[in-house]
C-alpha cells in the first residue's frame, strides 16, 4: 500500500495495512524484530485499542483510522519527547488537511472546538539487545453527532464534524506522516526547545485551572508550562510539580478542556 500526497523521505514509505486488528500497537511491538524502521502499521478497523491510562480505545468500522509508526533503536533521551513530537506533527497535519485549527490538549490529545478529534498514545520497550518506540495516533473521520451521542462521547468530535467534508484513511495518514517528518526534522535541526516552544503555542491546557489524578487521588492545580522534558509544570498547592505523561491525568475543572 503507498499513501498518495505523501512527501516524506522515511515515515510512511513502509505501510503494512490491515483489514482488522485488535491494536495497531500492539500489532507493531509484537512485530517490531521483522518490520523495518519507520513502518506505519494501518487500519480502519481496529477492535480493542487502548488509550493512556489503559483507557479502551476502539471505534466503529470505516469511520477512524488507527496508524501506528515505528521506531527501532531510537536514542534514549528521545523516548519522553514522543508524546509531544506526535501532538505537535499530527495537530500540524490535521490542520494542513481539513484547513481549520485544530489544538492540544496535554499531552496528546487533538481537539476542535474543545472536543477530542484524535488520542496519541506512545510506548516504548527496552531490552538488553534493543529498543523500539511505537507512535499510536487514532483519529475520528466521518463520525457523525448522532453517532457519537449514542456511544456517550460528549467530548468527542471528528474529522467530518469539523469541516463537513469526508476524507479517507489514505490521505489522513499521508497528512499526518508529513507533518511528522517535518517535527523530527526540526528537532534534530534546530533542537527539542524549538519543539517545545510551538507546541506552547497551541496547547490549550496552559494557563487554567486542571483536575489532576495522580496516584489514584484527584486534586486540582494551575497548568504553568511545559518543561524541556515534555512534561507539564503544575502548580498544586503552591508547590510547583512536574507531571509527565505516563503517570498522571489532567482534565479541565468544567470537564473535558476547559
Amino acid at each position: 500500500m503507498k499513501l498518495s500526497g505523501l512527501t516524506t523521505k522515511s515515515i510512511g514509505r513502509d505501510v503494512l495495512w490491515l483489514e482488522e486488528v485488535d491494536s495497531t500497537n500492539q500489532y507493531a511491538k509484537d512485530h517490531a524484530d521483522e518490520l523495518r524502521h519507520h513502518t506505519l502499521v494501518m487500519t480502519g478497523n481496529q477492535t480493542g485499542g487502548r488509550g493512556r491510562m489503559g483507557r479502551s480505545w476502539s471505534f466503529d468500522a470505516g469511520k477512524s483510522l488507527a496508524m501506528s509508526l515505528l521506531f527501532k533503536n531510537p536514542p534514549l533521551e528521545h523516548l519522553t519527547r514522543l508524546p509531544l513530537l506526535f501532538a505537535l506533527g499530527v495537530r500540524q497535519g490535521l490542520s494542513t488537511l481539513c484547513g481549520v485549527e485544530f489544538d492540544i490538549k496535554w499531552s496528546n490529545d487533538i481537539l476542535w472546538q474543545g472536543q477530542k478529534v484524535c488520542g496519541i498514545l506512545c510506548e516504548s520497550r527496552a531490552t538488553s539487545e534493543s529498543t523500539f518506540a511505537v507512535g499510536g495516533v487514532g483519529v475520528n473521520i466521518a463520525q457523525t453527532r448522532k453517532e457519537l451521542d449514542s456511544h456517550a462521547l460528549l467530548y468527542a468530535s471528528s474529522l467530518f464534524l469539523a469541516t463537513n467534508k469526508l476524507f479517507s484513511v489514505e490521505e489522513v495518514a499521508a497528512a499526518i506522516c508529513n507533518e511528522l517528518e517535518k517535527a523530527f526534522d526540526t528537532a534534530e535541526e534546530r533542537g527539542f526547545d524549538a519543539i517545545v516552544s510551538q507546541y506552547r503555542k497551541h496547547c490549550v491546557t496552559l494557563g487554567k485551572r486542571v483536575k489532576i489524578t495522580l496516584d489514584g487521588r484527584e486534586r486540582e492545580g494551575v497548568a504553568l508550562d511545559i518543561a524541556p522534558d515534555g512534561s507539564l509544570l503544575c502548580n498544586i498547592d503552591g508547590k510547583i510539580r512536574p507531571i509527565s505523561a505516563g503517570e498522571a491525568s489532567v482534565r479541565g475543572m468544567m470537564g473535558y478542556a476547559d
